[in-house]
């Protein structure tokens, strides 16, 4: 499928124009297919392949295009008489969204609500009746869990009371005293329990917002699918939350929110995707498979 990177690849478009559900090669077997020819990437160049072509029409409206070459980093400059003269067996169709008319609302919250509710009226009758009678429903959470929570917005809150908690948690205690032990840590003497782990090395902040996280995580399972090439969800979470970390310490002393926090943040930030994934599992396979042919788009 050759389109523009001006747009967004609809696969509900292409199902509908083929009569087929496409989805993306697995990076697996486009490494073999481009091994026989010495190359990085996939160029969009159709009969080298010599698979079958669909391409977005649309394309050649423009006097000339740049195209993939098969090198990172090195793009072909073709004119489009040129090009359509590699297309004689390919097939023209209309299943790109161009990203002009796509206006993601991430600095309008006011918004919110009259996107929900248009979101709504797309569906049929027949679709809200069906996902009424479906039970949806997300785990109650685990114990640790909840009292993690109470201590979280408890002022009066202790080391002692976080200890307690965590101690009961084998999994979590063991986690929390192989944190405090790692070398980005690089604590002085070896550590020797929970307390001496929360006390000497982690503080209570980063401790029950590192558990917080990591409790509520385990009430849902991570999902099974996922985009191929991603960054698995628990790795992009500590990522991000030691970005945030270095952030907030980079920030003047007198504006800097609270520490453990900015951290929780980071690390439930894309909490979202955990839910969407155990609750509309449907859904969320169509955003992978999204996700996987348009990896120009963010």
């Amino acid at each position: 499928v050759l389109f523009p990177q001006s747009q967004l690849l609809d696969l509900n478009r292409l199902a509908e124009l083929t009569g087929r559900r496409l989805t993306a090669v697995a990076p697996e077997r486009v490494e073999r297919m481009l091994g026989k020819h010495d190359l990085s990437l996939l160029p969009g160049l159709p009969p080298l392949t010599s698979s079958p072509c669909l391409y977005e029409g649309r394309l050649l409206n423009e006097p000339s295009l740049l195209v993939h070459s098969g090198e990172a980093g090195l793009l072909l400059e073709i004119p489009t008489d040129a090009f359509k003269s590699l297309l004689t067996k390919a097939s023209a169709g209309q299943f790109g969204e161009p990203l002009s008319n796509i206006r993601p609302n991430l600095d309008r919250p006011n918004d919110d609500r009259e996107e929900i509710t248009q979101a709504m009226q797309a569906f049929t009758a027949r679709r809200i009746q069906q996902r009424l009678e479906a039970t949806i429903e997300i785990p109650p959470l685990a114990d640790t869990a909840q009292k993690i929570i109470k201590l979280r917005v408890d002022p009066n809150a202790t080391i002692d009371d976080i200890t307690g908690v965590v101690e009961t948690d084998p999994a979590l205690a063991a986690q929390v005293v192989s944190w405090a032990a790692s070398p980005y840590y690089a604590s002085p003497g070896k550590i020797r329990s929970v307390e001496d782990a929360i006390v000497r090395v982690l503080g209570f902040d980063l401790v029950i917002n590192l558990a917080l996280g990591l409790a509520l995580g385990k009430t849902l399972s991570l999902p099974k699918d996922r985009p191929h090439l991603s960054t698995p969800y628990w790795h992009q979470s500590i990522y991000t939350a030691a970005v945030i970390e270095g952030l907030t310490r980079a920030m003047p002393r007198a504006q800097r929110p609270e520490a453990g926090l900015t951290y929780l943040a980071g690390l439930l930030h894309n909490f979202g995707y955990l839910l969407l994934a155990h609750v509309f599992p449907p859904h969320f396979s169509l955003i992978c498979r999204h996700l996987e042919v348009n990896p120009h788009l963010c």
